[in-house]
């Protein structure tokens, strides 16, 4: 809306709530064409100084579906628009996607048992270390 007819925001507020549409019964002068042919449906002449009020319809998209797949980017292609597959090649994609399923499960079980080694050697090492000073801590009291 112009706010140039108010003295201040106050002006604005009290008067009209400040909450109430834009596309009210009043318009400003920005919003007011002169019609450049006659409008039959509403008995505007040619050259009549008219209000325009705009209302948005959404979007123009087409969209076309190219593409279902299963789970979010690795899963199993349900439909694809451009491409169609055999029984065999399906058969196919299958096997090398439980191939390479099997192979994360067998990297993972190896890497959870390096772990494991490698945190069994550290407290082995600690707890070595724990039983020298405890042995070399009882012979330095005896030798006094």
């Amino acid at each position: 809306p112009s706010l140039g007819r108010y003295g201040s925001m106050a002006d604005y507020l009290a008067g009209r709530g400040g909450y109430s549409s834009e596309s009210g019964g009043e318009t400003d002068d920005d919003e007011k064409v002169d019609l450049p042919q006659d409008y039959v449906g509403r008995g505007a002449v040619r050259d009549q100084r008219v209000g325009v009020r705009l209302h948005e319809i959404g979007p123009r998209l087409s969209l076309e579906l190219v593409k279902v797949q299963e789970g979010v980017c690795d899963g199993a292609v349900l439909f694809h628009a451009e491409r169609t597959k055999t029984e065999e090649e399906a058969a196919e994609d299958a096997a090398r996607r439980q191939a390479r399923i099997d192979a994360k499960d067998a990297r993972r079980k190896a890497q959870e048992q390096n772990v494991a080694r490698k945190r069994a050697a550290k407290d082995e090492k600690a707890a070595r270390r724990k039983r020298r000073r405890a042995g070399a801590g009882e012979g330095e009291g005896e030798g006094d």
